[in-house]
């Protein structure tokens, strides 16, 4: 297997396309941080940028998560395009004749691009905190924290190069790969919506129903009768909807780039649990002409909606490793009874 990873590295090293991915990974972290800059020194009117130590944090994920937003497309266009030409040019078929492996061959080629997209990524996470670095803000990786959030999102990312490179391995029309890896990718910020829209559990949603009548039976007590109206219906709150994105949060990672990347910056301290992000999305967004405020204490008594960053990433870790076996086992079992014609 060495010599075909000696092969497919050469191959990648003299391929164009991946000097345009490394200027593409370190030029948006840099747009970031001088943007930025020029937002510090000509006039933050939005107070985006305060010098808190909240805002140093937030400033720092925003340069370096980001990675998981942008490189996916780059990933899913490198891997169906570079690895789909090898039916085209008879790569695989002459590597077999040449008495290697299908197992070598195919996990070879697994490696290699797994080991690229992640170089990929290292060098964009560098470039931001070494950008940061220079300039006028501080870097502040919240006591490590914030590089274990960082892992977990390259876990997730390695995933989808490996489906990505599965797929050009094992269908021989390089369109169709182009089309299914991108379709993939469009689709995912999607899939992430409906999976964190509905991530709360039935408990939890049974929970918050109750503190909303409860609330409208004290308000009652009170003389003011309308806030009946408003308690939402369990109709709604576990909806069609709620029976298909609920098993889609538990079982894929559709919901990382919202819980992680967009997640606001109290995220980002290691002591403290974050209100889920879809459970707030779910009942500020489909009720907003709801009068039920609640502060973050009223709905920590809830079970379930307070979850530990902690916790997610062991969640996020496991589904990564365990889809991403899935699509290499997968993958090789087709492909090792492929006709290679």
């Amino acid at each position: 297997m060495l010599d075909l990873l000696k092969f497919e590295y050469k191959r990648i090293l003299s391929c164009k396309a991946i000097y345009f991915m490394l200027a593409f990974s370190i030029i948006c972290p840099l747009t970031v941080v001088i943007a930025m800059e020029l937002i510090s020194t000509y006039g933050d009117s939005f107070g985006l940028i305060d010098g808190s130590l909240s805002a140093t944090k937030l400033l720092n994920w925003f340069v370096v998560s980001y990675f998981y937003s942008n490189l996916p497309m780059v990933i899913a266009l490198f891997s169906s395009l570079f690895v789909g030409r090898d039916y085209k040019d008879g790569f695989i078929r002459n590597k077999i004749t040449a008495g290697h492996s299908r197992a070598d061959v195919f996990f070879s080629t697994i490696i290699s691009q797994v080991s690229v997209i992640a170089a990929l990524s290292v060098v964009y996470v560098s470039t931001g905190f070494l950008a940061l670095a220079v300039s006028s803000f501080d870097v502040n990786v919240n006591h490590g924290e914030m590089l274990l959030r960082l892992l977990t999102l390259l876990l997730s990312l390695i995933g989808m190069t490996i489906l990505f490179t599965a797929l050009a391995l094992v269908i021989k029309s390089r369109a169709a790969v182009v089309i299914l890896c991108v379709v993939f990718v469009m689709s995912f910020s999607l899939a992430g919506l409906l999976a964190t829209s509905y991530s709360y559990s039935r408990k939890t949603g049974e929970a918050y129903i109750d503190l909303c009548e409860d609330y409208a039976d004290k308000m009652k007590d009170q003389g003011q009768d309308d806030y009946d109206d408003y308690v939402p219906e369990r109709k709604d709150v576990f909806s069609f909807g709620w029976y298909v994105g609920r098993p889609f949060y538990l079982l894929t990672n559709a919901g990382l780039g919202r819980e992680f990347v967009t997640a606001n910056i109290s995220s980002m301290d290691y002591s403290r649990t974050t209100l889920h992000d879809g459970f707030v999305n779910n009942f500020s967004t489909f009720f907003t002409e709801s009068p039920f405020w609640f502060d973050d204490d009223d709905l920590a008594d809830i079970d379930g909606c307070e979850v530990s960053y902690k916790s997610l990433m062991f969640q996020y870790n496991i589904k990564s490793i365990v889809w991403s076996a899935i699509f290499a086992c997968g993958g090789y079992a087709i492909f090792r009874k492929k006709d290679l014609n």
